[in-house]
């Protein structure tokens, strides 16, 4: 009866140190090796896919169409997925909110890259049309022009340790009338896990 006693504390005894040595290696790899890493965006390119302006700089024919085409690239480093939800492009002509483009959900692969395409359609609203700095910008040539794209996505390492990342992707630029191409493009991202 003593020697079964024994046997069952020492079983026991095992058991919780290989408990204590199982949640111990499972600590020092969520530090090391599954530690969440924010995902490197990086803007690849910006393309004008189409520009139609005026012939006059009469305010009741000003018709204007364009579209430009933003090409991100997501890389994940992490050894787990990274999941983003349904996201929005915006592009602005100086302050104002002229077009929009959605992002839809997806999954990037652990270590894996995503490239993120969104094609952002000009709307000419009469906020636009009544802007005091359009007309001299024709005339100049050139429309100052900008996008946004923020993206919100999470990343689940082992079901066990989940990181929220939100990535804000912002471009500069200016939109050439005469060579009808993009100019001064200046990009910046920052992701931000919580």
């Amino acid at each position: 009866m003593k020697r079964r006693k024994a046997a069952v504390i020492g079983c026991c005894g095992t058991l919780a140190c290989a408990m204590v040595l199982l949640g111990v290696v499972i600590i020092v790899l969520a530090f090391t090796v599954f530690k969440a890493k924010e995902p490197d965006i990086s803007i690849k390119q910006i393309e004008l896919g189409s520009l139609g302006l005026p012939t006059s700089l009469n305010l009741s024919d000003l018709h204007l169409n364009l579209s430009l085409t933003v090409v991100v690239s997501v890389y994940n480093p992490n050894h787990a997925s990274f999941r983003y939800s349904n996201s929005t492009s915006f592009m602005f002509y100086r302050h104002l909110t002229v077009g929009e483009a959605s992002i839809p959900a997806g999954k990037i692969g652990a270590r894996g890259t995503q490239i993120l395409r969104s094609t952002l359609m000009l709307n000419a609203s009469s906020s636009l049309l009544l802007e005091p700095s359009l007309l001299s910008d024709f005339s100049a040539g050139s429309f100052p022009m900008s996008t946004s794209s923020v993206v919100y996505g999470r990343i689940n390492i082992l079901n066990i340790f989940k990181h929220h990342a939100r990535s804000t992707s912002v471009c500069t630029m200016f939109i050439d009338v005469s060579s009808r191409s993009v100019q001064n493009l200046t990009c910046s991202s920052h992701v931000r896990l919580s």
